[in-house]
């Protein structure tokens, strides 16, 4: 990415030996609506910026960012047999579909062309009274790698959880709690703040 002469006060968020790792968040960033550029750092590597008054939004993506990446890369591992819930799968499946199935309802325009800014978490719009983004803002993602991480990663913690909650108590738990959580980020967040995916569900 090349650098903006449009950008001003900028702050470095992000620092890497390797341009593809600063371009690939620079990329990120700049889907969420954070514009970001890669320059080479004087010291050597690259590094991203953001405008100043961006640097906390930028922070808070990043991080996300980097918890996925680590769920994506950290090998499963292998699960002892253990006694517990049987039909935990159940919940994974439905996990799945639902997911899979608000993709191709965004992707194909099934429920109107703008179904992802009427479920994204929206600070401003729930402190209105629009409760129910903390719930559909869970089930959005922003590409199909977003989807696939958060797939995988779901569906490993919530069959282990489900073996040893029930699949219920599991899922009705992990659904409160990230629904919960996003609540609280929605009613104490920046008005222009603006986030989606089952992450906070998984983590």
């Amino acid at each position: 990415m090349q650098s903006n002469p449009e950008f001003t006060g900028l702050i470095d968020v992000f620092r890497s030996p390797e341009r593809r790792a600063c371009e690939e968040r620079a990329f990120m960033l700049g889907a969420v609506n954070v514009p970001a550029q890669v320059d080479a750092y004087p010291e050597g590597g690259y590094v991203v910026r953001v405008a100043h008054r961006l640097a906390a939004l930028a922070a808070h993506h990043l991080h996300h960012y980097e918890q996925e990446q680590r769920l994506r890369a950290a090998p499963v591992a292998a699960v002892v047999s253990t006694p517990g819930f049987a039909h935990a799968w159940v919940g994974c499946a439905v996990y799945v579909a639902l997911l899979v199935l608000v993709a191709l309802a965004v992707v194909r325009g099934w429920w109107g062309p703008d179904t992802f800014q009427r479920g994204v978490l929206d600070p401003s719009a729930i402190r209105a009274g629009q409760w129910w983004r903390a719930v559909t803002a869970l089930t959005l993602h922003l590409d199909i790698a977003h989807l696939v991480s958060n797939l995988g990663a779901g569906v490993v913690f919530g069959w282990l959880a489900s073996r040893r909650l029930g699949v219920g108590h599991a899922w009705l738990l992990t659904l409160l709690a990230a629904s919960s959580s996003n609540l609280i980020e929605g009613w104490l967040g920046a008005a222009d703040y603006r986030s989606v995916g089952a992450s906070t569900a998984v983590f």
